[in-house]
């Protein structure tokens, strides 16, 4: 592991809210609480007082985050330090505002962005607010996996040479499933066009902090990198890194934009979170996932004793487009139960109580982290045993791939802000979309806004809503289109 600079012990931010709230001061400020003053049922009998006397405003001594001189700004350096980065901004409104961010701080108002087409669906957003084309790139599809992982590096290339004004690329790595891809060469091809490149590793906050994980794309030539540390780390829902890899990012402009994005009244306890998870990680990180790693090992050769599931691994790796893979990632393939990966989830939800992270046609997903417990994972096996004794087994069926991507009519932020009606599904081909059609999760769009509706678009809707999917944007059987 590296050596760090800093002194990595210290949570600054946590030592001066700790202090402030210790010297119990008359409070005539917000909020409205007034530190526990009141606390509306029923939590008063859920949280203690300790909670409330933490949910601070920017009270004298406890710094500011935009304008991050004190403790804060301290507590960012550390962070910056334990990843070994230029600079690291703290996101209290999750990843998605760090990747808005990003895109509105490097490219302009009608320029071109490029990005893999399983990009999560916050960077639709991002077009939308600072009006920017979107350049789609179909990802490669990883038939052992039955997921689509990254972009290969002739696919980028050719996608370059037809799009030479582009002026950054995205991209996604891990993907949902921990597969990640070769963040050095894509972005090398990049740059050699002086294409600013940004990384949305939202699912990669803990990779520096062990050897076994797969390379963390901070280690690589791009200029900015978001991590959701509430992703992987312990820390609270919302609190995310942004950091700043190379000069070459408009670190004036990320600044101005954050303080557009982000609430100007922060979260004291997501702030303090992120402190403390810093300090744990950089001190406990390797051991603690160490036996995280041990602990997924263990679960993923017990779920491959059991027929017919199957739990894929590090065998995935091809070094083209999966160049690492993130082994707590627990990737579960129920295609030859008889449901869907979908239905499989909703089975283990009411009859077990097993909460998973998601599901899509043929796979759930299961997350270990440093906070998970041998108790628990030692229970799954059991469960899974019960559930197929249940569903029994067939053949495997058909992989539902995503349709080709549709053609662009009309930029994202026009069709936004356009006049739309609700029509029936089946009647929409041929029109103009007016809002983001995914699955959710991983959130990955199927439709975008001002993206022409094909049949095959459709027909894809129907065949995953038909099997359990929560498609985000169908409603009633309609989608939104513009007039």
């Amino acid at each position: 592991m590296p050596r760090y600079k800093l002194d990595q012990s210290v949570v600054p931010l946590v030592d001066a809210v700790s202090s402030y709230v210790n010297e119990n001061r008359l409070a005539f400020h917000m909020p409205g609480h007034m530190r526990g003053g009141i606390k509306p049922q029923p939590f008063d009998d859920i949280f203690n007082d300790s909670i409330f006397k933490f949910d601070l405003t920017e009270v004298d001594g406890l710094d500011y985050l935009h304008k991050a001189e004190g403790v804060i700004a301290k507590a960012q350096e550390l962070a910056a330090d334990a990843y070994g980065v230029r600079k690291t901004h703290f996101l209290i409104n999750g990843t998605t505002v760090g990747v808005h961010a990003m895109m509105l701080s490097s490219v302009g108002q009608g320029e071109k962005i490029m990005l893999q087409r399983n990009s999560h669906r916050c960077t639709v957003g991002g077009l939308i607010l600072g009006g920017i084309e979107p350049v789609y790139i179909n990802p490669e599809f990883n038939s052992y996996f039955g997921e689509y992982t990254a972009i290969a590096p002739k696919t980028l290339k050719d996608a370059l040479k037809r799009h030479p004004t582009t002026k950054a690329l995205l991209l996604t790595t891990p993907n949902y499933f921990g597969l990640a891809s070769d963040v050095q060469t894509l972005s090398s091809l990049a740059m050699i066009n002086g294409v600013r490149v940004l990384v949305d590793e939202a699912h990669g906050a803990h990779f520096v902090f062990h050897p076994d994980m797969p390379m963390s794309a901070i280690r690589c030539d791009v200029d900015m990198v978001t991590h959701s540390a509430h992703k992987t780390l312990p820390t609270f829902t919302q609190s995310s890194f942004l950091h700043v890899i190379t000069s070459r990012a408009i670190t004036d402009r990320l600044r101005m934009n954050l303080t557009v994005l982000q609430s100007s009244s922060p979260s004291y306890l997501l702030m303090c979170m992120l402190d403390a998870t810093r300090r744990f990680m950089a001190i406990h990180g390797q051991e603690a996932l160490s036996q995280t790693i041990e602990m997924a090992s263990w679960l993923r050769d017990e779920i491959n004793k059991i027929e017919p599931l199957k739990c894929p691994g590090s065998e995935v790796v091809d070094n083209y487009t999966v160049t690492g893979f993130d082994k707590t990632k627990i990737t579960i393939d129920v295609s030859r139960l008889g449901l869907s990966g979908w239905e499989v989830e909703k089975v283990l939800n009411k009859e077990y109580g097993v909460e998973i992270e998601l599901s899509d046609s043929q796979n759930i997903l299961l997350f270990l982290t440093v906070g998970s417990k041998w108790e628990n994972i030692r229970k799954l096996p059991d469960i899974l045993k019960d559930l197929i004794k249940q569903t029994g087994t067939k053949e495997k069926g058909e992989v539902l791939r995503l349709p080709e991507i549709p053609p662009l009519e009309m930029l994202p932020r026009k069709a936004f802000y356009s006049q739309s009606e609700w029509i029936s599904l089946e009647n929409t081909v041929g029109m103009v979309c007016a809002d983001v059609i995914c699955p959710y999760p991983p959130g990955i769009p199927v439709l975008i806004h001002g993206e022409l509706i094909t049949k095959d678009t459709v027909d894809y809707i129907k065949a995953i809503s038909n099997s359990g999917a929560f498609v985000q944007g169908l409603v009633e059987g309609k989608l939104k289109v513009v007039k």
